[in-house]
């Protein structure tokens, strides 16, 4: 028995079995403006989001800071709660500091880790020394007046001709920040080497910076005032991380905290 299907029993016309696949087509077609404006508007919010944080990234690194002082270290100069202009990028293009600018600078290596704001009182290849008469840059005095007792610095123990003991410490036992003082020592008069070789001797020396070293001193001047180059030594260029330029403006509440 033979079976004969007719085109008709299937109930669609070749024109109804086109239509189909057409109109999804012009759905499509229609729809797909809709998805590239989409996709157009999500990859632009992400290119202009990246871009913002690549530009604040840029600009906290190597452009302006805010902070703001505290503590009175820098008195009379800088007050608690003033605000900072912290100009880091002035470091990043090897720009020259000079004697008596105000810098910011991570603590030397072996203290705890924290920010300091000193101004800048010698440079590479001055000498230094600090007596019971006050400071002394290149062999003269100068005008800075240390208030009660000053701190020597730095301060020696001498025996048989040799240093044994530097600001305290034993030569074998100095800390991490005090190592680089050893290569910037200046030899002292040969009649006070022979002095030492009766007995112990203490001596105030002299250094002379190396270079990228820096001594820095707080505006303060009071024993005990200020934690600088009087009790750590001489900074290093690469501690250094911003030139500081004060603003006339107090706040008590602050961001930042700089001793």
């Amino acid at each position: 028995m033979e079976i004969k299907l007719e085109p008709t029993s299937l109930n669609l016309s070749p024109q109804r079995k086109r239509s189909v696949p057409l109109l999804q087509t012009e759905y499509l077609i229609k729809q797909r403006p809709r998805l590239h404006a989409k996709l157009s508007w999500l990859t632009g919010s992400l290119v202009l989001g990246l871009s913002m944080i690549i530009l604040f990234s840029f600009v906290w690194t190597f452009g302006i800071r805010l902070a703001f002082v505290s503590g009175e270290s820098m008195m009379p100069t800088l007050k608690q709660g003033q605000l900072l202009i912290l100009q880091p990028y002035r470091l990043w293009l090897g720009k020259t500091l000079k004697v008596g600018d105000i810098v910011v600078f991570d603590a030397p290596k072996g203290l705890p880790k924290k920010h300091y704001v000193k101004r800048l009182i010698a440079e590479p290849g001055d000498t230094v020394s600090i007596g019971q008469e006050g400071l002394y840059l290149n062999g003269k005095k100068q005008p800075t007046a240390f208030a009660g007792r000053p701190d020597t610095f730095p301060d020696l123990v001498l025996f048989q001709g040799q240093v044994i003991a530097l600001e305290g410490y034993a030569l074998a036992d100095l800390p991490d920040y005090l190592k680089p003082l050893l290569a910037m020592l200046q030899p002292l008069p040969q009649d006070i080497l022979n002095k030492s070789f009766t007995s112990p001797l203490e001596k105030v020396g002299s250094l002379k910076l190396a270079k990228d070293w820096y001594f820095i001193l707080g505006d303060n001047l009071n024993y005990n005032a200020s934690e600088d180059s009087r009790y750590f030594g001489p900074i290093s260029r690469k501690n250094l991380l911003a030139r500081v330029q004060p603003l006339n403006l107090n706040v008590q509440k602050y961001l930042g905290h700089f001793k």
